[in-house]
């Protein structure tokens, strides 16, 4: 099963997710994802105003693939899949989901810093 992630790993974050909270208002950035090489992959709350303070940028579940199945850890839910369900289940969310959902990768495309030697 799936281990419960601490609020306290430390990773780095490489993209950030957008949702449409109230339509009509656009996307928002609700979540942030993080990887770290003894956790996994984390989706911490950000932390946008639409969440409040106590949730900001705590862990919203975590996905470990520990090389035979893929660990996953939402609230107090945790379950093992092998690769074909996880691909099942990924299909049948697609396919049901009517939400409005982009992710951003995270990364320099330029820089003004400049390291003087």
């Amino acid at each position: 099963m799936a281990k419960k992630s601490s609020n306290k790993v430390k990773g780095s974050k490489v993209a950030e997710v957008y949702v449409t909270n109230i339509y009509g208002k656009g996307l928002e950035h609700n979540f942030d994802i993080v990887h770290s090489d003894s956790a996994g992959t984390i989706l911490r709350f950000s932390d946008n105003d639409y969440w409040s303070d106590d949730i900001k940028e705590t862990c919203a579940g975590t996905l470990l693939d520990d090389g035979e199945s893929v660990n996953i850890d939402i609230d107090d839910i945790s379950f093992s899949l092998d690769y074909d369900q996880m691909e099942r289940l990924t299909a049948l969310i697609l396919a049901c989901s009517d939400s409005i959902i982009e992710i951003r990768e995270s990364k320099v495309v330029a820089s003004l810093n400049t390291n003087k030697k």
